[in-house]
């Protein structure tokens, strides 16, 4: 609704009669409040059209340098608006964080400051750019938004055609123009454009797009995959080498980006976290696969492919076998018996002694128990033998199995199982 005005008129008395001769307009508390209410709402759309026409841009100077060393950046003075407020900012510094990506912005109180969110920078004055290593600043994008002032011209000093006339925009930033002397066709080009099926072959689609050519970008961060909840990953051209990165972000929905996790692929080799992976002739992992590395250890796969040994250097070994017949996985950890600890016991009267522990190394863990079982021939030779192995605590079995045992005529042993 249009603001009413209020028409004021002096009140003026005659000085020699007294009489009246125009009542002037009474100054009242609801006449006055008007008053205020309208400047108010005046000074509000006047913030609101600042906002909207002018936004936030840089209108001179705030140009960033890196020091050649160190996480310091400088910038020169110059002129920005910040949601239509207007600043005039002194040179000066600041100090990035190390391993992050960040923006640098002007906020709404005048100050140079630094973010990892591009949310809070755009919201702003978003200036520039940032991604930094532990010590070091490895690339730096100017992200201002430059706006000249000959870009705003006086009424005035609008031509009579009209051709410097910037169109009036509505709340969706929309707006219409028109030129006048129409160039004959232009209209019927234009409306064969718009009934095209795909009218804008050269660019891409906003859901859904078919390139046949090469993607170029000069840009040190050419690709961003996003999605809502997620954790974000950067494509990363390095600006100072010829490595190509990749790497998540640290927050969902971020952009602060992880380089201790990053896959970095340089001109002879592929690193990982900065983990070098060099001459492979092939490695295939199922899922769920880990492998890890010990010092003072070696791996090796047996001729037949159904056997991972690994060995270590203080005379343990441990063997991990697959066995496809019964779809088991036998994981075991056993020292070399010929240097262990042995001993004897539960002696029967032919003197054989039914009872043999194998110790490990320490010669205190159990490792192995044998044990004759049944009742003695006329030879004293016991018909089957429990064969017990234990888990590194020397208690926990880990296998326990029974074999018949064998004798000839003369009640020799000749073989058990």
């Amino acid at each position: 609704m249009a603001y009413q005005k209020t028409t004021w008129v002096d009140h003026i008395v005659d000085p020699v009669t007294g009489d009246v001769v125009q009542q002037g307009t009474k100054v009242t508390a609801t006449r006055m409040n008007k008053m205020e209410q309208g400047i108010d709402d005046a000074h509000a759309l006047t913030e609101v059209l600042a906002q909207t026409v002018i936004g936030s841009p840089v209108i001179s100077g705030l140009k960033f340098t890196a020091s050649e060393s160190g996480l310091t950046v400088y910038w020169t003075s110059g002129v920005a608006y910040v949601n239509g407020v207007r600043f005039e900012v002194n040179a000066g510094s600041i100090k990035l964080n190390p391993t992050q990506g960040q923006y640098i912005y002007l906020d709404s109180d005048g100050v140079v400051k630094n973010t990892t969110s591009q949310e809070t920078a755009d919201a702003k004055c978003k200036l520039w750019y940032f991604a930094t290593d532990a010590s070091s600043i490895i690339t730096s994008i100017d992200g201002r938004n430059i706006v000249s002032k000959d870009m705003f011209v006086k009424q005035t000093e609008v031509a009579t055609s009209g051709v410097n006339k910037i169109a009036r925009l509505n709340a969706q930033g929309k707006g219409a123009f028109s030129v006048t002397g129409e160039a004959a066709g232009t209209q019927a080009n234009l409306d064969a454009h718009t009934v095209a099926a795909d009218p804008h072959t050269q660019y891409a689609l906003e859901s859904g797009a078919t390139f046949t050519g090469s993607i170029k970008s000069t840009s040190f961060l050419p690709f961003i995959v996003k999605a809502a909840g997620r954790k974000s990953w950067v494509i990363h051209k390095t600006e100072n080498s010829n490595d190509f990165v990749i790497a998540p972000s640290s927050a969902v929905d971020g952009e602060d980006w992880d380089w201790t996790k990053s896959f970095t692929f340089t001109e002879t080799a592929l690193h990982v976290a900065g983990r070098s992976i060099d001459a492979i002739n092939e490695l295939a992992l199922l899922n769920g696969t880990k492998i890890s590395e010990t010092i003072g250890q070696r791996t090796a796969i047996n001729a037949e492919s159904d056997r991972l040994d690994v060995v270590s250097e203080n005379g343990q070994r441990f063997i991990l076998r697959a066995e496809e017949g019964i779809a088991a996985i036998q994981f075991m950890n056993f020292d070399m018996l010929g240097i262990n600890k042995t001993v004897r016991s539960l002696k029967d009267a032919n003197g054989k002694f039914r009872q043999v522990d194998h110790y490990r190394i320490d010669g205190t863990t159990l490792f192995m128990r044998t044990t004759l079982n049944g009742t003695p021939d006329a030879n004293g030779n016991y018909p089957s033998m429990t064969i017990k192995r234990y888990k590194n605590d020397g208690v926990t079995e880990a296998i326990s199995v029974v074999m018949p045992l064998a004798y000839d005529s003369d009640g020799d042993y000749t073989s058990f199982g």
